[in-house]
This record gives structure tokens, C-alpha cells and sequence, in this order.
């Protein structure tokens, strides 16, 4: 790039010893980069004293919020060592999911854990459809055109990337979403980040949705029961009956009896 100096374009000279004509400037360092002026030019430029605006941090306004139900699947013991067995295995039977914009919780109950996932991936998608559209309305600038490349990626990324939210979910329900959910949105982002801390999963996150465990922004031995409370003003926390609730077959006999000994929290 050649050296400029405000208001003036110039011209490459092909021989350094040649005298600059009496017009041309007398810059030494121009001489030297063997330059001479061609044009002079002239802009008015009027100076703003109109403040610019502040840096402002902005919350996300709205999130969905979801809840798995697993059942104990006794027949996947599995002894890993002598002193050591696993007398059942998690498996995803149900869940619940809603959002801060409808207010309205959808409910799915699935015998199979991957068609489970894939509903659930459905419903995400539409209340993240609802959210996004209703954020970009408000959030995004009207001169958008008029910025970077970079700042309109930066702020569509904000208004697109939804807060999906669970309750100690880092140890159990994003566990069971890793391996199906991944595949299934792997057609549609770029890029999937999994945050990791021993064997609990921190964060998960797409182009579109922001995995998160509430449990993390809490303090320490904080409840369901107690946030629940705190915010809601009562206990509304529905029980699974896991010790009954061990195979799907039984989905066929919603009139048994549940007895307290069938239900662990």
C-alpha cells in the first residue's frame, strides 16, 4: 500500500532523481518513497457533538425449559468388576418440555428412547422457532445492512442461540442427549461444543440452542423442592415410580396401584 497523507492521492514516480514539478509537495519522506502529488482534493467534514451510545449487557429474554423421566431397565446388569455391578441402566421414557413465551408444557411418553429423542428434538425446534422470531424482532437493528460482516454474524448468533435449561441435568439428562440429539442436529449446525466436568456435562451447544444445568448457578445442596418453592410459591414436584415403573410393558396398566414404596425420589 502506498503512504498517504490526508486529502491528497498520489502517484508512484519512476525516477527517484527527478526534480517533483512545483506544485508537487515538498515532503521529504514523499521524495524518498518516490511519490508526487497528481490531485488535491477537499472534504467538509461537520463535527457531532451527539453522544454515542453506552455499552449495554442485555439478558436473553426467554428460554425453554425441559425435564426427562428415566425408568430402570433391570435387565441391562451389567458387572463391570468383582466388588462392582449395575444392578440397571437409565433409559429415557418420558419428557416434559416448555418455554417462557407459551406458558404451555408438552408432555411425551415414548417406548422407545430414540423415538423419544426425536419428538423431543421436533418440539425443541418449534419453540425455538417461536423464540427466535419473536427476539429478532425486538433485538435486531433495522440498519443492520449498514454494519460489518462480523457484527451482523455476532448478533444474529445472540438472537438465534435459544437457552435450554434443566434442573441437575448435567448429570443425567444431557447424558442421554448426547449420542441421539448430536446426530440429529448434525445435519443442521456446523459445529456441536460439550462441556465436561468429570462425569457431568456442563453445557451443550449448537448453532441454534444453549444447553444449560441451572444446578450450576445455584448454591450447593440446593433443592428442586426449594427453588421450586422459591420462585413459585409452592411445591408443585410430581413423583416417578421408579421401582415400579422398570419395564414399558406396563404403560398398558395406568390403573395400577402405586403404593409410597414404589416411588423413589
Amino acid at each position: 500500500m502506498f503512504p498517504k497523507r490526508p486529502g491528497r492521492n498520489y502517484h508512484s514516480q519512476p525516477n527517484a532523481r527527478k526534480p517533483l514539478p512545483r506544485h508537487g509537495s515538498k515532503d521529504p519522506r514523499l521524495e524518498r518513497s518516490r511519490y508526487r502529488v497528481i490531485e488535491k482534493w477537499e472534504c467538509d467534514v461537520q463535527k457531532t457533538h451527539d453522544a454515542l451510545p453506552n455499552q449495554e449487557t442485555r439478558t436473553y429474554p426467554d428460554a425453554i425449559l425441559y425435564d426427562f423421566e428415566l425408568r430402570h431397565d433391570k435387565s441391562q446388569r451389567n458387572e463391570v468388576a468383582a466388588a462392582l455391578t449395575y444392578e440397571a441402566t437409565h433409559v429415557p421414557i418420558t419428557v416434559s418440555i416448555g418455554d417462557t413465551l407459551e406458558r404451555e408444557t408438552t408432555h411425551i411418553c415414548e417406548r422407545n428412547p430414540k423415538e423419544l429423542i426425536q419428538k423431543f428434538t421436533k418440539e425443541l425446534e418449534r419453540h425455538w422457532a417461536n423464540i427466535r422470531r419473536r427476539v429478532r424482532a425486538e433485538f435486531m437493528p433495522e440498519d443492520s445492512h449498514l454494519l460489518t460482516g462480523k457484527g451482523r454474524r455476532v448478533i444474529a448468533e445472540w438472537c438465534d442461540q435459544v437457552p435450554v435449561v434443566g434442573f441437575n441435568s448435567g448429570h443425567c439428562d444431557m447424558n442421554q442427549l448426547k449420542e441421539s440429539f448430536v446426530e440429529l442436529v448434525a445435519d443442521t449446525t456446523a459445529k456441536v461444543q460439550v462441556g465436561k466436568k468429570a462425569h457431568t456435562t456442563m453445557f451443550m451447544k449448537t448453532s441454534g440452542f444453549r444447553f444449560v444445568d441451572l444446578i450450576n448457578y445455584l448454591g450447593p445442596g440446593t433443592s428442586y423442592e426449594k427453588w421450586f418453592k422459591a420462585y413459585c410459591g409452592a411445591d408443585l414436584k410430581s413423583h416417578m415410580p421408579y421401582e415400579l415403573f422398570d419395564t414399558p410393558g406396563k404403560l398398558d396398566f395406568l390403573g395400577c396401584r402405586i403404593t409410597r414404596h414404589d416411588i423413589r425420589a
